[in-house]
């Protein structure tokens, strides 16, 4: 499953939305809901978001790339999930109101 950049501005604009109310934040808040919200990420979904914002750039790409990257070092590298399970628990946990 390949993550477009329209798709992940959209999901980040629903969450940011959905925490803060329809108030969007400047960019170090947006930074610091990506640090959180990332930090939850599967090793996997990590790995595949960080594949697409190297092909894909936009303004925050640097900022996001080292997130990942620090979350993926406090993760096992053995741990592996499918792309269907890492979205069916996204899409759970976001509907559930986690």
């Amino acid at each position: 499953m390949k993550i477009t950049k329209q798709q992940l501005r959209k999901i980040i604009k629903e969450e940011l939305e959905e925490a803060m109310g329809a108030h969007i934040p400047g960019k170090e808040a947006t930074l610091d809901f990506l640090r959180d919200e990332l930090g939850s990420w599967q090793p996997s979904a990590l790995a595949r978001l960080s594949d697409v914002l190297q092909s894909e750039r936009f303004d925050l790409t640097e900022d996001i790339l080292d997130i990942i990257g620090g979350a993926l070092e406090h993760d096992s590298p053995s741990y592996e999930t499918s792309a269907e399970a890492d979205l069916a628990k996204f899409q759970k946990d976001r509907f559930s109101g986690r």
